[in-house]
């Protein structure tokens, strides 16, 4: 025996919840003015109670309204600050991990003197490994002067805008002292093919390990890890 296919009972819509709530509204209100109009006294009684309940749910229809509309705004507000910080956090994170790549490979493209025991056992690199990772580099520390500005115009957004602006700032000036060396550098038209490592000062405290005391790379790590924890505390959770 075939039998009929049943279709999926659709849940109301909005709308439709709207518009039947305004047909039950209107009954209510032609009821009570029917009964306000009559000329019994009870039913006059109960036909104004009617219309006092109507006024009643009307005000808490509009003023509930207007406190979910308020509500969705505050929300829909919070969740975009939310997600600008995160983007934030996520920039800084990716540049600081982009920088410490391009610390150990230039690490590995160094000749090493292995009779060396210091933070320093490097003694040369390649020019074609130099000017190959400066100008990745370089576009950390751009991405780093774009991170800052936006601190700096993210008044509302930040509460302690400033110390992340200053944050940011190190570290893009840190980097920025190993590009200006590679720019300014007089021995980069050379025909030789490695350049001594004892004439670049920042690169070469850039590579430099840290053992029992602290390293140049400090000066970008510190900033690094003092942003991540302001922005630590510039979170907001969200109401569900």
């Amino acid at each position: 025996m075939n039998q009929k296919p049943r279709w999926p009972i659709r849940p109301p819509k909005y709308r439709d919840l709207v518009i039947l709530a305004l047909l039950v509204l209107v009954g209510f209100v032609s009821l009570g003015l029917t009964l306000a109009s009559a000329d019994s006294e009870k039913s006059v009684s109960l036909g104004f109670k009617i219309l006092e309940f109507c006024v009643q749910m009307v005000l808490l229809t509009v003023v509930g309204g207007v406190l979910v509309q308020a509500y969705i705004k505050w929300h829909s507000r919070e969740s975009a600050l939310n997600e600008f910080r995160k983007a934030m956090a996520d920039a800084v994170i990716r540049e600081y991990v982009a920088t410490k790549k391009v610390r150990r490979l230039l690490r590995a493209g160094c000749t090493k003197d292995a009779n060396r025991n210091d933070p320093l056992p490097w003694t040369d690199l390649p020019l074609e490994t130099y000017r190959a990772q400066m100008a990745i580099v370089n576009e950390i520390q751009l991405a780093l002067e774009i991170v800052k500005q936006k601190f700096s115009n993210s008044g509302e957004v930040f509460t302690n805008c400033k110390e992340l602006y200053e944050l940011a700032t190190k570290m893009e000036q840190y980097l920025g002292k190993i590009v200006t060396e590679y720019e300014r550098h007089k021995n980069l038209e050379n025909k030789q093919p490695n350049i001594s490592l004892s004439e670049l000062g920042s690169l070469s405290g850039f590579i430099q390990q840290k053992r029992d005391k602290a390293s140049p790379f400090d000066e970008f790590i510190r900033p690094y890890k003092d942003l991540l924890r302001v922005l630590s505390t510039e979170g907001i959770r969200v109401a569900v």
